[in-house]
């Protein structure tokens, strides 16, 4: 047998699982079976949407509400027959299936994931099982590969990651948790009155939502019988085409107040009858127009004057209100002024677009229980939304069979951290390589001696139901949280366990004090790490902030910093143009 045959055969009897079947997860799996990998397992939740389809070619209109994961298997079956796929239309974090165990049972897992909480999890599951991880991601024009491998790389959470800048459809539509979420819908909202629409960015509730597990039935039998845009899988009746939102907004001769009703309270009401989707989360409140102005929510006409002349102060729920009104009459006769075919375009140094945004974005974190920002923040952050690119996923899918083909032919000491970045450099090279890296001291996930890490709370008034929900979940992607304080279990995921005395105490009252070690345990992900508190009274009460450095002694401070320098010194025409952003990735939905 030559050498080409003996590795054909051995890349055959390899056994890899791909998380993620979307954008780079399409392009990882028809890369997979096209370089001769038999045997692959591959997991998504999601199901094909139109807006799907420009840059996940593995699906087409007629696989539109159809199970991403099942007709990605097929389809690749379709260009190798001989390829054993399986596939599950399921939850990563569904822990019954998909522990340690589970994950044993690969010679290496491809992450192509479209959240940070999803890769913290695989993360850690392919650490306690010893499994070699691949991480891919693509922001852009931009994108990474990086390879784990326990005990000798860094993991996912060794380096601090910013905040994500493209989110799952379904979160904006249906389950915003973060306030940039209601940011993004309020940009899609504007498009869709005023500017240019795109199908990927209807506002409308989405009852194809994979997680709401009563779709077609009740939900979306009430949402047509009400008029509200959205689509059910119920295909057994023939249902009327509804108008879209510039459509409606038409008919009703853009009355910014009747488009507040049907914005905050009309479309709310109607995702409430999604009732799967609220059994683990807190349900919206609806909010009418009425309600919005009255004196509940404070900000009298000088109030209002006052409020807008100061962009670092959050506007009331009222002044947003007649923010929203007044932004909303102005683009209307803006529009109006236009020549026939043109459009407004959203900008973030337009005065009445940018009021429009802010107001929307506050109204509906407001409705979903989220902190609102001030005008200044909400700018900030609508200025950095990234699109995603179909070229560039193709070359970090290429990039990471690259990475993957050394771990499986075990030749660890040859993989790359690999880079797409937006220019070509001076040698003519698209692609920049770095490290690895070996893993961070002190990492509270992969470290091997102490796992802990230094956090910013104010005890005085944050919950202990906040600090489980903001920091251990939120901020750290722990799911199953146990916690303890001087060997007394305060909080405990176990259904069987009753929190409910405990969840409302103030963290200073249950021995939360300055300088406490707090144990943390997660069983569902075999993670064990210690929270040092550290009392900050200029924090809020669902605030937090990380010290990364605190614990750490001088001498491994410097090692950091001189790791630190040293990625920014790799090869200089490699990396000249390609800044810190090329390690700012979130994978692409």
């Amino acid at each position: 047998m030559g050498i080409r045959e003996r590795l054909e055969r051995d890349l055959a009897d390899k056994k890899v699982l791909v998380v993620g079947a979307g954008g780079i997860g399409c392009e990882l799996l028809k890369d997979l079976v096209l370089t001769g990998v038999k045997n692959i397992h591959t997991i998504d939740l999601d199901t094909i949407d139109v807006s799907n389809l420009n840059r996940q070619f593995l699906f087409r209109r007629e696989h539109v509400s159809k199970a991403k994961a099942e007709v990605a298997a097929a389809s690749v079956k379709n260009l190798q027959p001989d390829v054993n796929i399986t596939y599950d239309h399921d939850s990563i974090f569904n822990g019954e299936k998909y522990g340690v165990q589970f994950f044993k049972g690969f010679d290496a897992v491809v992450n192509a994931l479209d959240n940070r909480a999803a890769r913290s999890h695989v993360n850690r599951l392919c650490l306690s099982a010893d499994v070699p991880l691949i991480e891919s991601g693509s922001a852009g024009y931009l994108g990474q590969t990086a390879v784990i491998l326990k005990g000798q790389t860094e993991c996912y959470e060794c380096v601090q990651k910013p905040v994500q800048k493209t989110f799952p459809g379904c979160t904006i539509r249906n389950t915003p948790s973060e306030h940039i979420h209601c940011t993004v819908w309020s940009k899609h909202c504007f498009n869709q009155l005023f500017g240019e629409m795109d199908i990927d960015d209807d506002v409308s509730p989405d009852f194809q939502d994979p997680e709401n597990q009563t779709n077609g039935t009740e939900a979306g039998k009430e949402n047509h019988a009400n008029g509200a845009n959205g689509t059910s899988n119920n295909d057994s009746e023939a249902r009327p085409e509804l108008p879209n939102t510039r459509q409606w907004a038409e008919m009703h001769d853009y009355d910014a107040k009747m488009i507040f009703n049907k914005l905050f309270h009309d479309d709310i009401s109607y995702l409430l009858l999604m009732k799967d989707l609220w059994k683990t989360r807190r349900a919206p409140k609806p909010l009418d127009w009425s309600n919005a102005t009255s004196g509940d929510f404070g900000g009298g006409s000088t109030e209002m004057t006052d409020e807008l002349t100061n962009v670092t102060k959050q506007w009331t729920m009222s002044a947003c209100a007649n923010v929203f009104n007044e932004a909303v009459s102005r683009l209307k006769d803006r529009m109006r002024l236009l020549p026939e075919g043109e459009l407004l375009v959203w900008d973030k140094d337009d005065t009445d677009a940018m009021h429009f945004v802010a107001a929307a974005a506050n109204i509906r974190a407001h409705i979903f229980g989220i902190p609102g920002k001030s005008l200044f923040d909400i700018k900030s952050d609508a200025g950095n939304i990234i699109p995603a690119i179909a070229t560039t996923n193709a070359i970090v899918a290429g990039m990471a069979i690259g990475e993957l083909l050394k771990v499986l032919y075990k030749k660890q000491d040859r993989v790359k951290n690999v880079f797409v970045r937006k220019e070509v450099g001076a040698r003519g090279h698209i692609l920049a390589t770095d490290g690895p890296y070996p893993p961070k001291k002190g990492c509270f996930v992969c470290s091997t001696d102490k796992r802990e890490v230094f956090v910013r709370v104010n005890t005085k008034i944050m919950t202990l139901r906040l600090f489980v929900d903001k920091v251990l979940k939120a901020g750290f992607s722990v799911q199953q949280p146990e916690v303890m304080v001087d060997s007394s279990i305060v909080f405990s995921a176990d259904e069987d366990d009753d929190n409910s005395g405990m969840e409302a105490k103030l963290l200073h009252d249950i021995g939360f004090f300055d300088g406490k070690v707090v144990v943390v345990d997660d069983f569902s992900q075999d993670l064990n790490f210690n929270v040092i508190i550290i009392n900050d009274d200029t924090l809020k009460a669902d605030e937090h902030k990380v010290d990364q450095d605190s614990g750490a002694k001088p001498n491994e401070t410097a090692a950091e910093e001189e790791t630190d320098r040293k990625r920014k010194l790799v090869d200089e025409d490699q990396l000249n143009d390609f800044n810190d952003q090329a390690k700012k990735i979130r994978v692409e939905e």
